[in-house]
């Protein structure tokens, strides 16, 4: 077995075991590409590859996003022990960073990889939806109700006369100055 550091070209191998294990999981083609490993490669400080027999095995990134590192990996070559070997590497990965917590994930189908994070002490904190629409023309451009522009030179926000509102589209900090601190629909501010 050879560890060593994933290079860019490599993108396109990754994607595919990506994409190999979404349809080992949910019956369908994953979706994933080498352009969108690379787009999400520049939020890992280190990104590593498994190979044996020149074929690529496992693949796994580590990052630090505030005070957690996170630990992403994908095996092709199941129980052999390459995902706790992803997670050890993971863990030192985090202890050298000097992280207070670990953040890891694997699809919800893959019970392996659940048995694997709890039996290290990790527990479930969220689940999610990743979704995705094939687009046969171009969206339309949205149209949003009561839209006011703010004279600050903000960008076009939507408006309603609601207090809940407010709360979510709080009036810019520029709009504030002499005026009320309630947002006007007439003005934009």
């Amino acid at each position: 077995m050879n560890i060593r550091p994933f290079t860019e070209d490599e993108a396109p191998v990754v994607a595919a075991l990506i994409s190999a294990e979404e349809e080992r999981l949910y019956g369908r083609p994953g979706r994933l590409t080498g352009a969108d490993i690379l787009m999400f490669l520049h939020w890992s400080k280190e990104a590593w590859v498994w190979e044996e027999d020149g074929r690529m095995v496992a693949s796994a990134t580590y990052g630090v996003h505030g005070d957690a590192a996170d630990i992403r990996g994908i095996v092709a070559d199941k129980g052999r022990g390459l995902g706790a070997e992803i997670i050890e590497r993971g863990e030192a990965f985090a202890r050298a960073e000097a992280t207070k917590k670990i953040f890891a994930a694997a699809p919800e189908p893959d019970s392996a990889a659940r048995a694997l994070f709890e039996s290290r002490g990790y527990r479930e904190v969220r689940r999610f939806y990743s979704m995705a629409i094939d687009l046969i023309e171009a969206p339309s451009e949205p149209v949003l109700p009561g839209e006011a522009t703010c004279p600050a030179g903000r960008s076009r926000v939507p408006v309603a006369d609601t207090r809940a509102s407010r709360r979510i589209h709080p009036v810019p900090a520029a709009c504030n100055r002499g005026r009320s601190s309630r947002w006007s629909p007439a003005t934009g501010c």
